[in-house]
């Protein structure tokens, strides 16, 4: 992945999906042609002289305004006899309140979120009184951005509170650049061993000279693997001088690329050389590799008889036939059984066992993650981000992103170990997660500040390998925690009740978390929503888009009719929405013909979804936080993102 200087600062960006026109598939918008609007907003109630706000729906119908607590009304009239009074702000908190009078009467105190959202309220109030059209918003973009306008309009609100992260909106822009060359190359290859040979090729220069490639740019997003730098007592091997040959001694034939690609990336069942038929797997590679690094064990310990040591060497059997490790820690058990000084059995059957768990849970090659399937992941997410360019580098969206950001990185540091001393996963949205991944690439900077945000003083770390199942529990956690904390819902794709409280099983636990969650649980009212979440889009409404026009191009099946469903990447898409690729996009195809397919999966419960990932595995983004410790014990981390490609890093150095 190329660096950018400032000489390319300005330099023409492709926008593969322009949304500045983006309309729903109708002609006519929902907003033009629905007659309600309804909002989120706080009620104010007073008992003894003591006031407190609870979370309110307010509807206008025509010429009807209601005030829903709970779904149960709190106020109604007609806006023929409604009148309003913006009142001054209350305190830091509410800044936006206003009265609700009835022919003269006050009847009701709002706090509307923003100004924006209290003058909309208005003008649409004042429009049904005169009987009058209300204002309507033209198109889809209009929406999206208002979204972003609305975040950095109140964002002084958590201002006090929140670390400040100091990511501007030119380093976001800087390393949506580098994804969208990493996009536009892959999808110019032909098969998807093309670009497994492209990967292969990239981690070899960055492995040889650290250079700055979409391997480095990957181990980045990683930040204690970064930090810990190549594995230690190991010879540093590129990833291609081991795959691309037999892993069996005897043999160490060439493979052909799909071959290499079927072991390593699809890490296939029915993986065989074709030199020698024996079977291949991952694992077989990890064999190799402990045999290269372990070719006879030394084993040494004090004796009764004398002061001095006595040494047995163990030689470690030969790879098994059919390359499964079960077998070599069979074999090598046998080993240990024909010597007869128990002493020395003991002793190297523990280091074994140490050396196993080591070699089962590592993967092969110079670091500590497998960065070429590492690019694999990242690469998804490249794919669901780079087809909404023009939007993802306006720098409004940018600016509001790193505001949620901030808000995520204070959850992060504010969660509660369970009685194991682990924590909860959390699980970051599309726009958290594109300026976590530029934040992570700088190295120091990030370090520090991720350690600010966490009493442990820890590097939050990065897994994109977290299973969907955990995805689904995360991101209700997230969801929840995020309204607890800040008052305001985290995005407007439901959260799963069933996920959430799967693990509780205590009748009165899960009474006190329905309460719970009927509070913090709730997507926005339609107007104060995430638009764009969990919105569909025909296919009819891109004619101008390069990316859709070249899909609808390629159908892989020549007599498809029915209308695609088009979804999009905008502030508040979780991580786990596999909708959002792009139908039948050259890259799209290249991930499916690979054997790579990303099957969505809409589970039913709670009108939530989920998506099934990459490698066999429901795969997402997730923030975890298990403390771990680096090499020599420099570095230690809570956790960090992970998801259907997603990273973050950038922890090189002390």
């Amino acid at each position: 992945m190329p660096a950018h200087n400032a000489d390319n600062e300005s330099a023409a960006v492709a926008v593969p999906v322009p949304l500045a026109v983006l309309v729903p598939s109708s002609s006519t918008t929902e907003e033009e042609t629905d007659l309600s609007y309804i909002v989120d907003m706080e009620l104010k109630h007073t008992k003894f002289l003591v006031s407190s706000w609870t979370h309110c729906n307010v509807v206008l119908t025509t010429q009807t305004l209601e005030v829903l607590e709970n779904d149960k009304l709190h106020f109604a009239c007609s806006t023929t006899h409604c009148t309003t009074r913006v009142l001054s702000a209350l305190d830091a908190k509410r800044q936006f309140p206003l009265e609700l009078l009835e022919h003269g009467k006050t009847k009701a105190v709002l706090n509307a979120p923003s100004a924006s959202a209290r003058d909309a309220l208005l003008g649409r109030l004042d429009a049904a009184a005169n009987g009058i059209s209300w204002p309507s918003t033209s198109d889809a973009w209009t929406n999206f951005i208002s979204v972003a306008h609305r975040i950095n309009e109140t964002k002084t609100t958590y201002a006090s509170r929140l670390p400040k992260c100091n990511v501007s909106v030119a380093l976001v822009q800087r390393h949506f650049r580098d994804m969208i060359d990493v996009y536009n190359v892959t999808g110019s290859f032909t098969t998807i061993d093309d670009v497994y040979s492209y990967f292969l090729d990239h981690e070899r220069q960055y492995v040889a000279d650290g250079a700055p490639t979409f391997a480095k740019t990957v181990h980045q997003l990683h930040p204690i693997s970064y930090a810990e730098g190549a594995k230690p007592n190991e010879p540093v091997r590129p990833l291609s001088d081991l795959v691309t040959v037999c892993a069996h001694r005897s043999c160490q034939a060439p493979l052909p690329v799909h071959v290499s690609f079927e072991m390593h990336i699809l890490q296939l069942p029915t993986v065989t050389c074709p030199t020698c038929s024996r079977p291949l797997f991952y694992e077989t590679y990890k064999i190799a590799a402990f045999l290269d690094l372990y070719p006879s064990i030394l084993a040494q310990f004090p004796t009764i008889i004398n002061a001095g040591a006595t040494a047995v060497l163990f030689d470690p059997p030969e790879m098994p036939e059919n390359g499964r490790y079960e077998s070599f820690y069979t074999a090598f058990l046998t080993t240990l059984t024909s010597c007869k000084n128990t002493a020395a059995q003991s002793q190297v059957l523990t280091a074994l066992r140490r050396a196993s768990k080591t070699l089962l849970q590592a993967p092969i090659g110079a670091y500590t993650i497998d960065l070429v399937q590492g690019m694999f992941r990242q690469l998804d997410f490249v794919n669901k981000m780079v087809p909404h360019t023009e939007y993802w580098m306006h720098p409004d969206v940018i600016e509001a992103s790193i505001v949620r950001y901030e808000q995520f990185m204070y959850l992060m540091g504010k969660r509660e170990a369970d009685s194991l001393g682990h924590y909860p996963v959390l699980v970051p949205t599309s726009d958290i997660d594109l300026v976590w991944h530029a934040h992570q690439t700088t190295g120091r900077p990030y370090r520090d500040y991720s350690r600010s945000v966490n009493k442990a003083k820890c590097v939050i770390d990065h897994d994109d390998t977290i299973p969907g199942g955990d995805l689904a529990t995360g991101y209700a956690d997230t969801f929840v925690l995020w309204s607890q904390t800040f008052g305001e819902a985290y995005s407007s794709f439901p959260p799963s009740y069933e996920a959430w409280t799967s693990k509780v099983q205590d009748p009165i636990s899960r009474l006190v978390l329905r309460k719970k969650w009927a509070k913090h649980g709730s997507v926005p009212a339609k107007d104060s929503r995430f638009f764009g979440v969990n919105e569909a889009y025909a296919v009819r409404a891109f004619p101008y888009a390069t990316v859709v026009a070249e899909a609808n191009a390629v159908r892989p099946e020549s007599g498809v009719t029915e209308p695609i469903p088009i979804y999009v990447t905008v502030i508040g898409t979780p991580v786990m929405d596999g909708r959002v690729r792009m139908p039948y996009s050259r890259q799209t195809l290249l991930m499916f013909d690979g054997g790579l397919p990303f099957y969505y999966l809409p589970y039913v419960y709670n009108g939530g979804c989920a998506g099934s990932g990459y490698f066999g595995a429901s795969g997402g983004c997730g923030a975890t936080g298990d403390t771990s410790a680096a090499a020599n014990g420099a570095v230690s981390g809570l956790g960090g993102c992970g998801g259907g490609g997603c990273g973050g890093g950038g922890c090189g150095g002390g």
